[in-house]
């Protein structure tokens, strides 16, 4: 492990441990892809060096166990594949997170669109079929 003001390098992530300091919330831990045992090394640094919560996202609950076991406490929301430590305090106001896409198996229709045809002459203004 090296350490220097702004990071803790662990061999096979290196932990933003002064993003707290800048942005106002340690970094959060997007677990997939780690295992276990990094992950818990990962959160080990950021519960000794930052004072605010820690989030793990996208953990398995097998996983989950496994680094509630080997760092201790914390909590586990099994919808969220979420794991928690020193949660924020409610501050009364509520937020809603919000994305876009599509899901497989739906169509989705798709806007028409004029196709344009472009000249190699340089002088040939975009004609529309």
């Amino acid at each position: 492990m090296t350490e220097s003001a702004e990071s803790v390098r662990l061999g096979f992530a290196t932990v933003d441990v002064d993003r707290e300091h800048r942005q106002g919330l340690p970094e959060v831990v997007y677990g997939s892809g780690k295992s276990a045992v990094e992950i818990a090394a990962i959160v080990s640094v950021l519960l000794e060096l930052s004072a605010g919560p820690v989030l793990v996202t996208r953990v398995d609950p097998g996983e989950a166990a496994v680094v509630q076991a080997s760092v201790g406490s914390g909590s586990y929301d099994e919808a969220a594949r979420l794991l928690v430590w020193r949660p924020s305090p409610d501050l009364g106001f509520r937020a809603a997170v919000v994305t876009a896409g599509f899901r497989l198996g739906i169509t989705m229709a798709r806007p028409k669109r004029a196709a344009v045809k472009f000249s190699t002459e340089a002088s040939a203004a975009p004609s529309r079929k």
